[in-house]
């Protein structure tokens, strides 16, 4: 590979670069085009360039590779500075209405929000983050926006689309993800005395580099579908301030949840995201609170819900949706060196929460959503009080008063994360269902989980809602269709 042929525009911005007070990695990257270019230069192979630069051959052909595939700015692994710090979030607001999340960078924006017949200007200070509603959207339909947002001289245009709550008798489909795993650099984490900095960032990267590619080509598959709404089920970062596991320097949470936004963007222009706190986000109930507290602002900061806390509700169509959060009340640890049963718990709030919001609900389908059973029962002590095993928890400890509350209001399903494998189980007529690992490379077996059937394959699952059926796809990371189950709607302690 190399000897690429440049267009004149490209052949200039490159040689642009080469003036003093560029980037100096940049430049080299500019360089190895150059140099590889048999229109306006000697078309040189990867061995010359490699060479002449001292570099190695790897480097030159990814270099090439990205600029054929991608374009010039993925060849420079260059950055265009835009308007805003980020791309517009498509964000359910509460009460089921829908808009965009803006965040300021450096300086403030002005932006203007375009979206059917109706338009808004908003203005941000430096550093601000708002999300605006989109009035008067027409109910169960796609529409189309556009923001023009200018800031620092610059201005760029961002367009995506939204969809308005379902009306009940609509059927719809949303997007379900799990266990993403996405590393946070902290360097003691990384290190383990071995190698120094340098090994440890080394390491960093290439772990990074593993799970971003499975989650990129799941977001590629959910973006192809064009969901109303993508749920993550927990862990979708990985922040190593979780106990049992070692505890280390907090990270940047700001810049984590940067990261993950900027991956998602495709996806979120299109379609909201609803997140699930698992236990590696550092927002659990054993871990100090002043972590907590900075881990849970820059949650909200950059994925607003649509209640200011970490279990909540909506409805959609012909379905409510239950968020609960079942690591942020537990006061303790699990001690994995002293295996056996844990005390998992919702706390007295969300527990009475949960249970006035099915009674309240009149609506035909009814879905949980968890990171973990409130109880264990793995397929051994230790991967027990990690409440490892969905379903074979069903009749265990408080998970077993959130299974009676789900049948006696009768819920289609429990979905749940937290053991990386795709699975179901039907316990009483209620399913606990899992949908792989959209991210992290490591699987637990039966010997950490005790189910007897799963697939370990990475990917995701789509559901489709209607008034009368639920239909659960588990889906590979290219999208590809390989296991699920249909459901008929429950009778509900109303209908009885």
């Amino acid at each position: 590979m190399a000897r690429l042929r440049l267009d004149d525009a490209q052949r200039a911005e490159l040689e642009s670069l080469m003036d003093e007070g560029e980037d100096r990695l940049v430049q080299r990257r500019a360089r190895i085009l150059l140099l590889a270019d048999g229109v306006g230069g000697p078309g040189l192979g990867v061995d010359e360039i490699a060479e002449r630069l001292g570099i190695g051959r790897a480097l030159v052909e990814n270099t090439c590779r990205r600029l054929e595939q991608k374009g010039i700015d993925a060849a420079l692994k260059r950055r265009r500075e835009e308007a805003l710090a980020l791309p517009p979030l498509v964000t359910m607001l509460e009460g089921g209405g829908m808009g965009l999340t803006l965040s300021a960078g450096d300086h403030g924006v002005e932006a203007r929000i375009r979206w059917g017949a109706r338009e808004k200007t908003v203005r941000l200070s430096a550093g601000a983050v708002e999300t605006c509603g989109l009035e008067d959207l027409p109910a169960g339909r796609r529409i189309e926006y556009e923001v023009e947002a200018t800031s620092g001289g610059r201005t760029t245009v961002y367009s995506g689309s939204v969809v308005a709550r379902r009306p009940v008798g609509e059927s719809f489909r949303f997007a379900l993800l799990a266990d993403v795993h996405l590393p946070a650099f902290v360097l003691e984490h990384w290190l383990d005395g071995q190698g120094g900095p340098m090994a440890a960032l080394m390491r960093f990267g290439r772990a990074r580099s593993q799970v971003a590619s499975v989650f990129r080509r799941v977001l590629e598959s959910i973006h192809e579908l064009r969901p109303d709404f993508v749920i993550s089920l927990g862990d979708l970062l990985h922040l190593a301030t979780d106990s049992p596991n070692p505890r280390f320097p907090a990270p940047d949470f700001e810049k984590a949840y940067a990261d993950v936004r900027s991956l998602m963007s495709a996806v979120t222009a299109h379609s909201a995201f609803l997140n699930v706190l698992g236990n590696w986000e550092g927002e659990s109930g054993w871990i100090d609170e002043t972590v907590r507290r900075q881990a849970r602002e820059a949650r909200v900061k950059a994925l607003p819900q649509p209640e200011n806390r970490s279990y909540f509700s909506w409805t959609w169509g012909d379905a409510l949706f239950v968020v609960l959060d079942v690591t942020g009340f537990t006061a303790e640890a699990p001690r994995l060196d002293e295996p056996g049963e844990h005390d998992w718990t919702l706390g007295h709030e969300q527990l009475r929460w949960l249970e006035h919001t099915l009674e309240q609900s009149r609506q035909p389908m009814k879905l949980l959503l968890m990171h973990h059973a409130v109880a264990g029962n793995g397929g051994d002590a230790r991967s027990t009080a990690y409440a490892r095993g969905g379903g074979r928890a069903a009749r265990v400890g408080e998970q077993a008063r959130v299974h009676e509350l789900a049948i006696r209001h009768g819920a289609q399903a429990i979905f749940l994360g937290h053991d990386h494998v795709f699975a179901d189980m039907e316990v009483d007529g209620m399913h606990y269902t899992l949908p792989g690992s959209a991210g992290a490379p490591w699987k637990f077996t039966s010997e950490a989980t005790g189910y007897e059937t799963f697939d370990r394959r990475s990917g995701f699952a789509t559901v489709e809602v209607g008034p009368d059926f639920l239909r659960v796809e588990w889906r590979d990371v290219n999208g590809e269709v390989f296991g699920g189950y249909d459901l008929p709607r429950r009778e509900t302690a109303h209908e009885s």
